[in-house]
């Protein structure tokens, strides 16, 4: 899920590909694979996390005790990261439930944010995770249920949440492997990829919520085109980076998305509801989209709303995902 930047400027967001190609504009037909993680091996061998007890610092900066055995997790943010852990939450929202489906299994809904906290209350979890973009009130309620922790949604460093869950949980060595199995698959990626794609060719991440779209920056799936597999960014993003490196979002409208044109363009729908269907039609069925290049080269890909996400298991499915749709 992303969140829009308001008019003060603070961005966010990023992309995400359904998963499969787009099948319009000229865009190739073949099946993005589901990600095969080890986290569900994990998750299915080890559902409790076994810890020792230990003494930590709540958001609402109060002393809180994390149980020796943590069996019941409500995690409304960083899903990703507690799965690359090995860690499944037992409560979660219906908007996680839907993006990281079979790897939550089991796991029960609390409803979308805000979340049900009259259901949540009546679950008794043992540890709430959440994250900054909740209203003050909310996370003084959920704290009032169990002991919440709450990190900033936006970082510099996408592993920040994660090597902080593994403090949290004593999961250092687990965080350790995930860390070095996904930088192994990102050279593996950059090395595929170099066969398919030129030095200097660009990438647009596009991202459609309701009733707006506008291009992802330089986090979420944006960390992946451009940081990790050194993919360019259109000529016409670079005064949004100049103005800040770590942008996350842009609004814009069609007319406008022609001096965004790149070689390769992603689109994700960020959600399933009717007005980003609608939205995501008017735009892939619009002249000016198939008057772009990349649609009639066949280079245009719809990919999952993981795309929109920057933690661990996302960051890891959306290699997946460009080496399944670009690499032949």
């Amino acid at each position: 899920m992303f969140y829009f930047k308001n008019a003060a400027g603070a961005g966010a967001l990023i992309v995400m590909l359904t998963a499969s190609v787009i099948g319009c504009s000229g865009a190739n037909n073949s099946k993005v694979e589901q990600m095969e993680s080890p986290s569900r091996q994990q998750m299915e061998a080890s559902p409790a996390v076994t810890t020792a007890a230990k003494t930590f610092t709540d958001a609402m900066g109060k002393e809180a005790v994390l149980p020796e055995n943590l069996d019941h997790v409500a995690a409304i943010a960083f899903v990703g990261d507690l799965l690359a852990l090995g860690v499944k939450p037992a409560y979660t929202t219906e908007y996680n439930l839907n993006t990281f489906g079979e790897l939550l299994s089991g796991t029960e809904s609390i409803g979308d944010r805000p979340v049900n906290l009259e259901k949540l209350t009546a679950l008794a979890p043992e540890l709430i995770v959440t994250d900054d973009t909740d209203d003050k009130k909310e996370v003084e309620q959920l704290s009032k249920i169990a002991p919440a922790i709450s990190y900033a949604f936006w970082t510099p460093d996408p592993f920040e949440h994660m090597n902080k869950l593994a403090e949290l949980l004593g999961k250092e060595a687990e965080a350790q492997a995930w860390k070095e199995r996904y930088d192994a698959k990102v050279q593996d990626a950059k090395s595929k990829l170099g066969a398919a794609v030129k030095e200097g060719d660009t990438a647009l991440l596009l991202i459609v919520s309701g009733k707006d779209m506008g291009v992802s920056g330089i986090r979420n799936g944006g960390y992946t085109l451009y940081k990790q597999l050194g993919l360019a960014w259109p000529e016409n993003m670079q005064p949004l980076m100049d103005e800040n490196e770590n942008f996350g979002y842009e609004s814009l409208t069609l007319e406008a998305l022609p001096s965004f044109a790149a070689d390769y363009i992603f689109i994700e729908m960020d959600d399933t509801s009717e007005a980003t269907k609608e939205m995501y039609n008017d735009v892939v069925n619009s002249e000016i989209w198939q008057s772009f290049d990349a649609a009639k080269e066949g280079h245009v890909y719809t990919v999952s709303n993981k795309w929109g996400l920057g933690d661990a298991t996302s960051l890891e499915a959306q290699l997946d995902e460009i080496a399944a749709q670009l690499v032949k």
